[in-house]
């Protein structure tokens, strides 16, 4: 499995939603586990990717199933997706197999997603094939083909980060802009055909509908959550300095990792084989004219990736700019494009007819013989991989901390001398190509061209794979086993659980970032964060402002107990915090006397008062009276049903009076109550959490948590991947078994 970073995150993210619907047969809209519990609205559409959506939908299928080869199972899709475009993407470029294959080859081996699938991967994966459907409507001048595009860049949201959007959206643009420069006649031809009719204003309004739907299931109850998102406004937005720095990465000697093949960087790489750099450059000189829009989509994306003004000027005029902020991993995208570039390299260098010119030859015999010189640099390297160690240093600065076991010295070497050896084969396949008469031995040069490019990747792909994944033991497989998830009667931290599930995985070589979204993967109940945490429901924030010290509602200054980008220390100094927040006693209490107050400041006052000792509870219930009573009660209850979205606890009330339950899991208005069947509200108590007014007698409560249509939109979004699926699939296939010319 991953063995951390965003890979990780992602990794447990899926876990969480499928085992899920595989054991309770729904999608969890709640997690309970993460800073005392918080919507998971946000978290679903991170990693809701096609394939994942689909096996949502089948439920308790799933049950008996590990979820490890799932999860491979949906990272394959995804890699299929990408496939798919970027082969019919290419048909709009080259009439031979051969390149196309070259180009697939070449895209799928260069996105290493282990320790980021969402920029090295999800960042661009659905793109080449929104490409392709933007060709269609330019040929067609048919409003469906705009559609498909725009449908599925929205569809592309769900299984990313929301921000992205701003970015991908602009790269499409720029390219339907430069080809339209480039293709003057064609662009112009495609606008004289445009009807402007009923199909424009159906594919306008199902568009606006399509990225409408795809904004409510990303926002569908996240009014209540405050961010303190390390280099983000409380609007989660990010300033134009963040925008220009965030994340480094700005340098341009990163790109010396197109000819080492060997990584240590946690968000990106860059490599897409010797071979793959060389006939990039090679179809730079040779780009047919009508194809230069991907030389000037590429020079713009450079400028904007070293925060020129260019920058500037896009995060001021392109809509929603100000909430991406990431530009150094622009090269993602310069990375996918320069694979096409490399086809008409690899076009030029294989498949063009032999010129009887030295003039026209010449420019190919550049590439053997850089090829050469790549491998005697590399070879050198690899015999001094210090040398090479403190060049990868420099060459990544702060940005290669998660990997430094990739410094290593004999994994270096064993690197550097595979693509030296990867160089070699480039020189003397060109070599051979320009010297071996045409077209007698052209079938074996492509095919040792293919397996060469092939073995360079994957070996490299391979290799990363090993280096930053983790081997399961048996003890540590039930891990990815789908299981119940337990009520935790009391929080407790990561250092003092008897939890599994926490032994097991921290017993694995994990590394660089972990998120809190690793306590609900965990089943782990803490009161603050082990892991790197950076925004929580409102009603908790006041909780913590309250007992910290600082005034409620203050977001644009950090929380006193949080530790930015490493964890979460919760305030256990007041005895009543560790009471009511469910440490000292049960996350279930009972309790006799009750004090009402009419606003939020009125009961952080009361709650941290040094006389309070957290044996009566604080309701925030304007024109109430106080309730006098003994205070807290310890009464026996039942938990009869806990999963994310519900919590069903049966308890005997002692006569006469009535009694408030607590439950110390965060206050939202997507929680319902029942008890005995009956409607029942729900009160604000303590500021974070709920409580539920219960009658003498035997009570069975109900607590469930439903946000208007959102389940019903993740149902219509996976039906809509499934289509997608089916619809790419019979596509894909028709396009590859036609005979096309060349």
């Amino acid at each position: 499995m991953p063995g951390g970073h965003d890979g990780l995150q992602y990794f447990t993210l899926q876990y969480i939603f499928l085992n899920g619907t595989a054991v309770s047969g729904e999608i969890p809209l709640w997690m309970p586990f993460m800073s005392h519990g918080t919507v998971s609205t946000w978290w679903y559409a991170v990693q809701a990717a096609p394939v994942q959506q689909l096996f949502t939908l089948m439920g308790s299928l799933l049950r008996s199933v590990d979820f490890l080869p799932l999860f491979y199972a949906g990272l394959l899709g995804d890699m299929l997706l990408l496939l798919t475009g970027c082969w019919l993407l290419s048909e709009r470029f080259f009439s031979f197999r051969w390149t196309r294959l070259f180009v697939c080859l070449t895209a799928a081996g260069s996105a290493v997603w282990v320790t980021q699938p969402w920029y090295n991967f999800h960042f661009y994966y659905g793109v080449p094939l929104v490409l392709y459907f933007l060709h269609r409507f330019l040929e067609t001048s048919k409003w469906r083909h705009l559609f498909f595009a725009g449908n599925l860049l929205a569809l592309q949201t769900l299984g990313n980060l929301p921000y992205f959007l701003p970015f991908t959206s602009l790269v499409c643009f720029l390219y339907l802009v430069f080809y339209g420069l480039c293709n003057l006649e064609k662009a112009r031809s495609c606008l004289r055909s445009l009807r402007w009719g009923g199909s424009a204003l159906f594919c306008f309004l199902f568009l606006a509908g399509s990225f409408w739907l795809s904004y409510q299931v990303l926002r569908e109850g996240t009014a209540e959550i405050v961010y303190y998102n390390f280099g983000r406004n409380p609007d989660v937005s990010a300033s134009l300095e963040v925008f220009r720095t965030y994340g480094g990465s700005l340098h341009q000697q990163k790109w010396l990792e197109l000819f080492l093949g060997v990584s240590p960087a946690h968000d990106y790489t860059l490599f897409i084989g010797v071979m793959g750099i060389l006939l990039a450059g090679l179809g730079t000189i040779s780009l047919p004219r009508k194809h230069r829009h991907l030389l000037l989509l590429i020079l713009l994306l450079w400028l904007i990736g070293i925060a020129t003004p260019v920058a500037t000027w896009f995060y001021y005029t392109w809509p929603m700019m100000k909430y991406y902020r990431h530009l150094g991993l622009t090269t993602c995208f310069i990375k996918l494009f320069l694979c096409f570039l490399a086809g008409f390299g690899f076009e030029k260098m294989f498949l063009s007819v032999r010129e009887s010119r030295r003039a026209e030859r010449g420019p190919r015999w550049v590439v053997p013989l850089l090829a050469l010189l790549i491998f005697l640099a590399l070879r050198d390297l690899a015999r001094h991989p210090s040398s090479a160690a403190e060049l990868l240093l420099r060459m990544f600065g702060n940005n290669w901390g998660c990997m430094q076991q990739v410094l290593e010295e004999g994994f270096l070497a064993r690197q550097l001398e595979r693509t030296s050896l990867a160089a070699l084969g480039t020189a003397l396949l060109a070599g051979g190509r320009l010297l071996i008469p045409e077209p007698k031995f052209r079938g074996l040069l492509l095919c040792g061209a293919l397996a060469l490019q092939s073995f360079d990747l994957y070996s490299y792909k391979t290799a990363d794979a090993f280096q930053k994944t983790v081997a399961l033991t048996e003890i540590q497989k039930p891990l990815t086993q789908f299981q119940k998830i337990p009520f935790a009667r009391r929080r407790e931290s990561l250092d003092s659980t008897s939890n599994p599930r926490v032994r097991q995985l921290l017993s694995l070589p994990l590394y660089w970032a972990t998120y809190w979204s690793t306590q609900s993967f965990l089943f782990l109940d803490e009161p603050g964060s082990s892991f790197r945490i950076d925004h929580w429901q409102r009603p908790l924030d006041d909780f913590l402002r309250a007992y910290w010290g600082q005034p409620l509602g203050e977001f644009k200054s950090y929380p006193r107990g949080l530790v930015r980008v490493e964890k979460l220390v919760f305030p256990s100094e007041h005895p009543a915090a560790s009471k009511i927040a469910g440490l000292t006693e049960d996350k279930i209490q009972f309790f006799s006397k009750v004090s009402y107050v009419n606003s939020e400041q009125a009961a952080a006052d009361q709650i941290t008062d040094p006389a309070y000792s957290g044996d009566y509870l604080v309701l925030t219930r304007a024109g109430q009276s106080p309730l006098p009573g003994k205070g807290r009660l310890h009464l026996p209850y039942r938990v009869e049903r806990f999963d994310s979205n519900h919590l069903e606890v049966t308890t005997e009330i002692p006569g006469p009076e009535p009694v408030w339950m607590l439950y110390s899991d965060v206050w939202h208005p997507g929680w319902k109550g029942k008890v005995n069947g009956q409607p029942a509200l729900l009160s604000r108590a303590n500021l974070a959490y709920k409580a539920v007014l219960l009658n003498p007698g035997h009570n069975r409560v109900e607590f469930e948590f439903r946000l208007g249509l959102l389940t019903g939109l993740q149902r219509g979004f996976a039906i809509q991947a499934f289509l997608w699926l089916l619809a790419l699939a019979g596509l894909a296939g028709k396009t590859f078994w036609e005979e096309k010319p060349g």
